[in-house]
């Protein structure tokens, strides 16, 4: 029994050696086939597309020709055609410009490349620009470049100034129309292959605007802002203004110009037509008009080929807009005394330099 049990044994410990000894064998052999299935094997990417949407908007390029089919006399009638565009005149008489449904303050406006708007509300006055001044406008509907900075999520409005004239040109244009309204500007120019400038003078003026034959107001004949149906009251509006640009080659390569224009202006804001007698949500008549309206443009800038396709630019500008409003105690348009009327100035500035 001794000796069987022995044997059993040594031959268990045979059996487990020689299980040793062949996965000592084999495991390096398994590791070396799988070391080189998985060296050998190439993986293969899915594919990728890379797809880049045109970005939603459009461009509108308006020269002088088209704005003298268009007979404009400002910026807001050299737009009115325009789709995506609508020109309203708001409760004060003063023109503002929408695109795409977005107000005013969403739009750029650029005066040869400088911001033109208000300070005081963010806004700018279109009428304040005249079409006989304007060489093209360049409106980028929707987004923009960045490059234009912030402020213009409904679009940018580019202009530039008439220039670059050939040769000897001037012209001349007299309107008259109803509500008294009357414009007469003049424009001389000459540009040659090394200079060129132009100089514009202008005035339009209208005693206000009229109202329907069949506009019946609900207040009494005393009210002090009672409306007849005659002529809208407190709805005059004067503009005049000045235009100077010169620009002359100095060398092959140096090329140097300037403009400046110069702006006055008033215009009234008339009255709400209700009171709280007719309706309860009525707001209160406002007495207010914009007595005066002075503002100036200076731009220097100078171009200089450093190469023939590589060209330096740097120009300074200066920008100011002073506006002096009222808001009076009545219809006189005469005295300041009472609670929520004033007297206020405001202005704006923008001045640089850029490279």
């Amino acid at each position: 029994m001794s000796i069987s049990h022995h044997n059993a044994v040594n031959r268990c410990i045979l059996k487990n050696i020689s299980r040793l000894v062949f996965s000592a064998l084999i495991i390096p052999v398994s590791a070396q086939i799988m070391a080189a299935e998985i060296t050998n094997e190439n993986y293969e990417l899915a594919e990728i597309k890379v797809e880049n949407n045109p970005v939603n908007s459009s461009q509108v390029l308006i020269d002088q020709h088209d704005l003298e089919l268009l007979g404009a006399r400002s910026l807001e009638d050299a737009l009115r055609l325009v789709p995506s565009v609508n020109t309203r005149y708001g409760g004060d008489g003063t023109p503002r410009m929408d695109i795409r449904g977005l107000r005013t303050r969403q739009v750029k406006l650029l005066l040869n490349g400088i911001p033109f708007y208000s300070t005081f509300d963010g806004q700018f006055d279109p009428s304040l620009i005249p079409a006989f001044a304007i060489g093209k406008i360049d409106l980028n509907i929707g987004s923009s470049s960045v490059l234009y900075g912030d402020g213009g999520m409904a679009g940018v409005m580019d202009i530039k100034t008439r220039n670059a004239m050939s040769g000897f040109q001037a012209s001349s244009k007299l309107e008259r129309g109803s509500d008294d309204f009357w414009l007469a500007n003049g424009q001389v120019g000459y540009g040659d292959a090394d200079q060129d400038f132009f100089f514009g003078y202008g005035v339009r003026e209208r005693d206000g605007f009229s109202l329907s034959n069949d506009f019946t107001s609900p207040l009494e004949t005393s009210a002090d802002n009672f409306q007849d149906n005659d002529q809208r009251r407190n709805s005059d509006d004067r503009r005049e203004n000045l235009i100077f640009s010169y620009n002359r080659n100095l060398t092959e390569k140096l090329t140097i110009g300037m403009f400046a224009s110069y702006l006055e202006g008033q215009y009234g804001k008339p009255p709400i037509v209700f009171d709280n007698n007719v309706d309860d949500f009525a707001q209160r008549a406002r007495f207010e008009r914009v007595e005066s309206q002075r503002g100036f443009s200076l731009q220097l800038g100078g171009d200089y080929q450093l190469a023939d396709n590589w060209s330096t630019r740097l120009w300074f500008f200066e920008n100011q807009l002073e506006e002096r409003s009222a808001s009076y105690d009545d219809n006189s348009f005469s005295t300041i005394t009472s609670n929520n009327t004033f007297a206020r100035t405001e202005q704006t500035k923008t001045h640089g330099s850029h490279v």
